[in-house]
């Protein structure tokens, strides 16, 4: 019978590999259990959602995005939600999202529009526009969405903001 040579590096290096793996299999049996546990508690109805509406300010990045704006921006517009606005960051778009924002911003008094910077250089312009849109937002809780995204209903704002509770610091 032939037994394994294992020197002290492979041994070394196979324990490592043992522990962290451990860990990352505790780790993920750790989260999931929180989401299934979550998923559970809403199919018995035990999930504490919040009845106040807390103004909110829905931050949106654009770049050339003309044609999915004037598509799917109305449709964030018009929810039925009490205290909103909606900003809207045109980051160096070369279509025409500046004019349509311009002449939407006519019809929807909580329409907001900025821009980034063209000499911004060595910066993430997305991370750029996000940082804007939300120094130029006056409400405390924010909604972050693409342009290309359509909300799924009217009651959109009011299904994200049901979920702000004090013990939520994410949504």
């Amino acid at each position: 019978m032939e037994f394994i040579e294992v020197n002290t590096n492979e041994l070394i290096l196979l324990s490592v590999s043992g522990v962290l793996f451990i860990i990352q299999l505790i780790y993920y049996l750790a989260l999931y259990n929180r989401i299934h546990a979550h998923n559970r508690a809403v199919g018995q109805n035990k999930v504490n959602y919040s009845e106040e509406l807390p103004p909110l300010s829905v931050v949106i990045c654009a770049k050339n995005e003309s044609e999915n704006l004037r598509s799917f921006l109305p449709a964030v517009l018009e929810q039925d939600y009490p205290n909103f606005e909606v900003i809207v960051i045109n980051d160096g778009s070369t279509d025409e999202s500046e004019e349509l924002l311009s002449a939407l911003e006519k019809d929807y008094p909580h329409l907001y529009h900025s821009f980034t910077p063209e000499n911004s250089r060595y910066i993430s312009h997305k991370k750029l526009a996000l940082t804007l849109g939300i120094k130029a937002s006056k409400y405390d809780w924010l909604v972050f969405t693409e342009a290309n995204c359509y909300p799924v209903s009217k009651d959109w704002l009011r299904h994200m903001a049901r979920n702000f509770t004090t013990d939520t610091d994410i949504v």
